[in-house]
C-alpha cells in the first residue's frame, strides 16, 4: 500500500463519527491535549496524517487548525492551486455561499475534506465537522460528501511518497 491508500482507508474508518453534545471530539482532544469545542475540519485532516505516520506531510509537521493558513502554506511551496483538478488523496478546500439579510455572502476556503474522487463535475470527499443537513462547515460529523465543482476554493497536493517496488531478482 502507499500513503494515499493509507490515508483514504483510515479516513473511511472514521465515517459516521459524531462529536458529543458539548461539541467535543477525539480529533481536537488529541490536537489540543484537552477537550475543545473548536471547529475541527482541519484538525481531522491533521489527525489522519498523524495516524498514518506522515505528520511531515501536513503543514511541515506542525499544527494549524485554519483552512486559510494551511492553503497559504502549501501555495507558497507550489503545492496548492485554485484551478487544479482534485485527485484522490488531495485536500480540497471549499467556499460556501449563504443568504444573510437578503444578501449573498461567500465564505472563502472555510472548510476542508480529503478527496476520494472527482468525476469532472462533482468532487467526493471525506470531511470532518460537516453535516448532510444544515452546516456544511460546522456540522459535527465525519461524512462522505459529494459537492459541485463550483464549491471548490482550491486543491492542496501533499507530497505523498511514491510506492517503491522491490527490484526483481535474477538467479
Amino acid at each position: 500500500m502507499n500513503q494515499i491508500d493509507d490515508i483514504l482507508n483510515l479516513a473511511k474508518t472514521q465515517v459516521g463519527y459524531e462529536e458529543d453534545p458539548n461539541g467535543y471530539n477525539k480529533y481536537n482532544l488529541e490536537y489540543y491535549g484537552k477537550n475543545s469545542a473548536q471547529p475541527w475540519c482541519v484538525t481531522f485532516i491533521w489527525w489522519l496524517f498523524k495516524h498514518i505516520n506522515a505528520s511531515n506531510l501536513f503543514y511541515g509537521g506542525n499544527k494549524t487548525a485554519s483552512c486559510g493558513t494551511l492553503f497559504d502554506y502549501y501555495a507558497q511551496r507550489g503545492l496548492a492551486n485554485k484551478s487544479w483538478t482534485p485527485n484522490p488523496g488531495d485536500l480540497v478546500e471549499f467556499s460556501f455561499t449563504e443568504k444573510k439579510d437578503g444578501k449573498k455572502v461567500v465564505h472563502e476556503h472555510c472548510h476542508i475534506g480529503i478527496c476520494l474522487s472527482y468525476d469532472g463535475k462533482n468532487v467526493t470527499t471525506i470531511d470532518g465537522n460537516t453535516s448532510e443537513v444544515g452546516s456544511q462547515d460546522d456540522g459535527g460529523h465525519v461524512l462522505v460528501r459529494t459537492r459541485d465543482r463550483s464549491t471548490i476554493y482550491g486543491v492542496i497536493r501533499p507530497q505523498y511518497k511514491e510506492e517503491t517496488k522491490p527490484e526483481p531478482t535474477t538467479s
